[in-house]
């Protein structure tokens, strides 16, 4: 749902005809378009997946499980 809308992809359904298809849209677009949704998409990626992006939201959330246990513990 989050890629439609952040306009950087497409779900696709694992089937050969589907992918054929998808496959098919992406070649049709032209250079200009696909390599702005490629930019999009490396965005996409690097705000949300890149080892730093995810030792913060790890790191997070061990804060809030300590926070959390520690208030726990003393009731």
């Amino acid at each position: 749902a989050e890629l439609p809308q952040q306009a950087v992809g497409h779900h696709v359904a694992p089937s050969p005809d589907a992918i054929a298809a998808a496959t098919l849209r992406l070649l049709e677009q032209s250079p200009t378009d696909r390599e702005q949704q490629s930019l999009r998409c490396r965005r996409f990626v690097a705000e949300r997946y890149t080892s730093p992006v995810l030792e913060a939201r790890l790191r997070a959330f061990y804060r809030l499980a300590l926070v959390s246990d520690s208030r726990t513990s003393t009731s």
